[in-house]
């Protein structure tokens, strides 16, 4: 996952494409999202809680704020 994730992140920053990456804390050493940050129906895999919202839309807008010149 690790090594994956790191040859993505190589060739969207070449064409210089900005990534927000999932934060830290919601991540498991495995590379799942933590139990505590998944969706409240358990047959939904494909998307997280609010709590996850939150945390995600503050990596977004730290992101967004770069460009506030």
């Amino acid at each position: 996952d690790a090594a994956y994730r790191s040859g993505v992140r190589a060739q969207l920053q070449a064409a210089d494409i900005l990534v927000v990456d999932q934060p830290e804390t919601t991540v498991e050493p495995e590379g799942l999202t933590k139990a505590a940050y998944r969706h409240e129906n358990p047959d939904d895999f494909l998307h997280a809680n609010a709590e996850y919202g939150r945390l995600s839309m503050s990596g977004v807008l730290a992101c967004a704020a770069l460009f506030d010149r």
